[in-house]
Order: C-alpha cells, then sequence, then structure tokens
C-alpha cells in the first residue's frame, strides 16, 4: 500500500489495517548515512535512482491511494518498477479532484477500470456528502440543506473565517484559493494567538511548499512543530534568522528560514527568494565573505554548505493553505473561503473541481465563508 504523502499513508494505513509508506520512500529507496554538522551527529535520509521495493514481484498487488497527486513524472517511475518486477497496480483516487500541484495527472482516472458510485467518507446521511455529490454531478446550487454540518456564511472581512477556525482551532482548518486569502489569514491566525511574527514556535502548523525528496517531505504535506531550535551561527552568518524544526512524526530536523514564510516580491518567485536566503554560502564571493566575517575554515563552508543542501525545506504556516495543497488530506472541520475573483471566474469545470476538493477534505463539518469584497 502506498500514498504520494506520509499523511495519506498514515491515513491508509489506518483503513486498511496494513502497512502502508510513500511512494518516495518505497520507489526511489532509502539508504542512511550519518554526517557530522558542527560536531553534531546527524541522520541523514538520502533517496535515490527509482527502484522496485524488496517485497514486490510476481503476483504482487501494489495499491496507490490518492492517485490524483500522482504526477506525470512519478506514475512513470512507479510503472516502470512495479511493472518491470511482474507486479500489478491498482491505482486508487478521485478524478474529480484539482491536478496535481506539480505537474500533470500521471494516472487515468477519467477513464477508470471500475468506479465507485457511493462515497463512504461521511455517513451516508450526512449534508456534507450531500453537497459534494451534487457538485459532482454539477449540480452544486441545488443543495437545500444549508446549516449545521454544511453551513454557508457571507463575510465582509478575512478575520470573520480566523474567528470561527480560532474557535475550535485544533479540529478546523481554512481553505481558499487566493495567496492573498491564504497569506492574509495565516498573519491574522497568528496575530490572534499572539506569536512573534517571523519566528517559528512549538505547537504551529506549518506546511511543505516544495519536495525535499531527498528527507521525504513532499509538496503539501502539513505538519506540527514539536521543537524548535536556533540555528545560530547561520542567522549570524546570513543576516537573517535560521532556525532547526523538528515536526511530530518525522525521525529529521530540517533547516527553515521564518522570514521567507508568506513573503512577496513583485519579480522573483517564492522559490527564488528562499534560495536567496543560502545565495551567499554557495556563490565564490559570498562564500570568501563568510569565511572571512565569521572566522570560517574551508572545511566548515563545507558542512554547512552539506547540511543546506540536506537539510533545508521550504515552508510556511498553515492555518490556512490552498484548496490545491489540501489535496490527499483530511480534517475534522473545514472553512472554505471563497472570494469575489473565484466565483466570478469563467471557468466552470475549475470552480466546480475547486469546490468539491474543499468540500470533500471535511470529515464531519463544512463551512462555506462568501466573501462579499475583494480580498
Amino acid at each position: 500500500f502506498l500514498a504520494p504523502t506520509g499523511k495519506a499513508a498514515v491515513r491508509l494505513a489506518e483503513q486498511v489495517q496494513r502497512p502502508a509508506r510513500t511512494i518516495h520512500s518505497a520507489i526511489y529507496g532509502a539508504a542512511e548515512e550519518n554526517e557530522r554538522v558542527k560536531g553534531t551527529r546527524r541522520e541523514n535520509l538520502k533517496f535515490g535512482e527509482p527502484r522496485c521495493p524488496e517485497e514486490v514481484g510476481p503476483g504482487t498487488l501494489v495499491v496507490v491511494d490518492e492517485a490524483s497527486m500522482v504526477n506525470t513524472s512519478l506514475a512513470n517511475d512507479v510503472r516502470n518498477q512495479i511493472l518491470a518486477s511482474g507486479g500489478s497496480l491498482l491505482w486508487v483516487g478521485d478524478h474529480e479532484q484539482l491536478p496535481p500541484v506539480e505537474g500533470g495527472w500521471g494516472v487515468p482516472l477519467h477513464n477508470p477500470t471500475a468506479r465507485l458510485t457511493v462515497v463512504h467518507r461521511q455517513a451516508l446521511e450526512s449534508p456534507v456528502l450531500e453537497l459534494a455529490t451534487l457538485i459532482r454531478e454539477g449540480r452544486g446550487g441545488s443543495f437545500k440543506r444549508w446549516g449545521g454540518e454544511a453551513s454557508v456564511q457571507p463575510i465582509t472581512a478575512v478575520k470573520e473565517a480566523v474567528d470561527w477556525a480560532e474557535g475550535k482551532a485544533d479540529d478546523r482548518i481554512l481553505l481558499t484559493w487566493t495567496n492573498a486569502v491564504r497569506t492574509k489569514a495565516n498573519r491574522l491566525t497568528r496575530e490572534a494567538r499572539s506569536l512573534p511574527r517571523k519566528q517559528i514556535v512549538v505547537g504551529e502548523r506549518l506546511i511543505c511548499t516544495f519536495n525535499n525528496h531527498g528527507l521525504g517531505f513532499m509538496n503539501g504535506e502539513t505538519f506540527t512543530v514539536e521543537s524548535v531550535e536556533d540555528c545560530v551561527s547561520l542567522t549570524t552568518a546570513l543576516g537573517q534568522r535560521v532556525t532547526w524544526v523538528k515536526f511530530h512524526g518525522k525521525a529529521h530536523r530540517v533547516l527553515m528560514a521564518p522570514e521567507t514564510f508568506d513573503t512577496y516580491h513583485p519579480y522573483r518567485s517564492d522559490r527564488q527568494l528562499f534560495r536567496d536566503v543560502w545565495g551567499p554560502l554557495f556563490s565564490r564571493e559570498g562564500a570568501a565573505a563568510l569565511m572571512q566575517t565569521n572566522g570560517w575554515t574551508v572545511e566548515t563552508l563545507r558542512q554547512w554548505r552539506s547540511a543546506v543542501s540536506d537539510f533545508s525545506l521550504m515552508g510556511t504556516w498553515a492555518y490556512c493553505i490552498t484548496v490545491h495543497k489540501a489535496q490527499g488530506s483530511q480534517y475534522p472541520e473545514v472553512g472554505f473561503v471563497s472570494c469575489p475573483k473565484l466565483r466570478s471566474m469563467d471557468d466552470g469545470d475549475f470552480r466546480r473541481r475547486l469546490s468539491y476538493t474543499a468540500v470533500t477534505r471535511a470529515q464531519v463539518r463544512f463551512r462555506a465563508f462568501t466573501l462579499t469584497v475583494p480580498e
């Protein structure tokens, strides 16, 4: 049993009562190494070239859940390795959801061998299930059971949605379409909790925003912070806060730069802004300046370059995330902030898929917040 993300693999294992793991750990293998960084021994998990899992051979059935999240490149690697070893593949997924965060669909779920027609995630009488079913069928406007488990609330400010989420913070999450709403909701949530600006705190919910195959972190996975430790050497050298972060359920600490979280630049992507943090370590001029200013030796520079290459993780706050990033996850209660820009767009199929994906993230309760003014 395989799934694209760690969270999806854990949920799959719970449902089938059998071991399940991520596609990357199964297909790309894992060779554990030990490395010293400034005298501290840290385990480094390396992923290599695609290979078939040892337990797969002729007659083995490999089930891949959440197949709608598997892009073309990953799907091809899975097929090549499993089928070449004589195994069989069963892709399981929802063809009505959005495409993967990176790349197009790798699995033709629109043309399945078999189609499940009854949703079992919620109780059969659940208004959330009825709403999801009607949206999937293109009849969302005919839903009449608003109130209770499926409700709608017009709002004039994102803070109203944040207040709802904070009323039961452990069970609720906000989803939206635009980064403008997402970043505002995250900022308002942290302000409501009196959390320090641009500083990670134990217990916070963060999201990975770019794959780190070496450590098995996937774009869109959310985690809860277990421990935080400032990386004093890199913070001093690079001129901005660098933090070692340990997440619940993950064996490895990662290096994060919280000043890049939810940062906007008109001419640079989030990925470029993240790389800018580490740039001085890897340029000739920057490295020379770091060595001179901080008294680093060539070996010290090499160690920190290696640490950043292996352990750095791009992420941000996850009190509110986009529907795209929420694929593969479930939450007890979901609040979906719909903005005028989304409701006025011409692509009806996209709006339907986005709404359907948002609703189906909710296990118990769904609330639609219709923002009546531009974000």
